[in-house]
């Protein structure tokens, strides 16, 4: 067994015990120790058309891997050496490539290709003796797959999935689709907007007052495998984030939508799970008395706390809109179901324990002050 394959839980035992562990940190150490892997490197190499490049025939037999190597002017994410040949880099990023600059660093001693969610071009100047092999997606790593894939590439997979660096490749019935659905978006910003506000002035009385999208808001979020509008608390607290999401939700790798090749609908309270107010409701036991009674409801929608794929959204109900199908009015069908969410979480006594939750937190006075008509800054990378 490669010996990176046989430290990864431990590596990754460190990382998450430390702070400020960049994401990448996590797919460098699962994607050397698969590449030290003989047939991942093989086929990895074969998709990529490395060995047919003059002279390079010796990619074909797999590489010493190295991580973190110091070089002048930098340090290197993972460098493949081949006895008597020039090494190459791989540069990791999450989303966009590397800029040309880190790049042209790295050419100095290696060849270099980088890694990312994203394929574009990069201005990379030419060097006489080292090449620049472009950006290969993240989404090739995930596609090399064949029965009886090694558990090291499995893992890197799941990775992959989990932290949401692959673009998956189009197919027909994807096109298709998006023609097909065009009017559809649209008609589900419209009517998440009013059921935004149905769930705002549900709620207001029981003490959680929430703040609803205005002329002078961004448009709806399409974000976090949500197409839903924000509800926020007013003043805005960059340290709590705590506010609500109505609208669609499309499915996350550890939790699909409930009809497969459907969107949900999804009503979910947000916020920061480090937070003051998260922590208020952790220790609150009327809040997890009246999570038991609401979870207790009936089977008309799916209800979570805490949900694995998602701990910011820490209440959340759903139900596919496969409903609103057979439905003659389904707009009203629609407004119905968000309305009835909503009255059960006040019902329950959920919404009046989060706004004593709220209400008994200092906003700091760095973060407090946004103007409602303005609406929050864009909330951040947050689940």
């Amino acid at each position: 067994m490669a010996r990176r394959e046989e430290g990864l839980l431990g590596r990754f035992y460190r990382y998450a015990t430390h702070a400020n562990v960049p994401r990448e940190a996590f797919l460098e150490a699962a994607l050397a120790a698969a590449l030290e892997h003989p047939e991942v490197w093989r086929r990895f190499v074969a998709k990529v058309g490395w060995g047919t490049i003059d002279g390079w025939a010796h990619v074909a037999e797999p590489p010493a891997v190295d991580t973190q190597d110091e070089v002048v002017g930098g340090r290197t994410d993972i460098t493949l050496r081949w006895h008597g040949h020039a090494p190459i880099v791989l540069e990791l990023k999450i989303h966009e490539p590397p800029l040309a600059p880190q790049v042209e660093t790295y050419l100095a001693t290696a060849h270099v290709a980088a890694v990312a969610k994203h394929v574009t071009h990069l201005p990379v100047r030419h060097h006489a003796e080292y090449r620049w092999l472009g950006v290969v997606a993240w989404q090739r790593f995930r596609e090399l797959d064949w029965p009886g894939a090694p558990l090291v590439l499995r893992q890197l997979h799941h990775l992959i999935d989990t932290l949401g660096v692959s673009m998956p490749r189009i197919h027909l019935h994807a096109l298709s689709g998006m023609l097909a659905s065009w009017d559809a978006w649209n008609t589900f910003d419209g009517w998440s907007l009013h059921a935004s506000r149905l769930v705002a002035g549900a709620w207001s009385p029981a003490g959680l007052a929430l703040v609803t999208r205005n002329k002078r808001q961004p448009p709806i979020e399409q974000k976090h495998a949500r197409y839903a509008y924000l509800l926020w608390c007013n003043p805005w607290s960059w340290d709590v984030q705590l506010g609500a999401y109505a609208g669609l939700y499309v499915g996350r790798p550890a939790t699909p939508t409930l009809v497969e090749g459907l969107p949900d609908l999804l009503l979910t309270l947000h916020v920061n799970p480090a937070s003051a107010v998260a922590k208020a409701l952790e220790a609150d036991p009327q809040f997890g008395a009246a999570i038991t009674t609401w979870l207790g409801r009936g089977s008309d929608a799916t209800r979570e706390v805490s949900p694995v794929d998602s701990k910011w959204e820490f209440v959340r109900v759903r139900a596919s809109v496969l409903s609103l199908l057979a439905a003659e009015n389904q707009q009203q069908t629609f407004n119905d179901w968000f309305r009835a969410r909503a009255a059960e979480l006040v019902a329950d006594g959920i919404i009046a324990r989060v706004s004593a939750a709220a209400s008994g937190t200092p906003v700091p006075a760095s973060v407090a002050g946004v103007d409602p008509a303005e609406g929050p800054p864009d909330p951040q990378d947050a689940g």
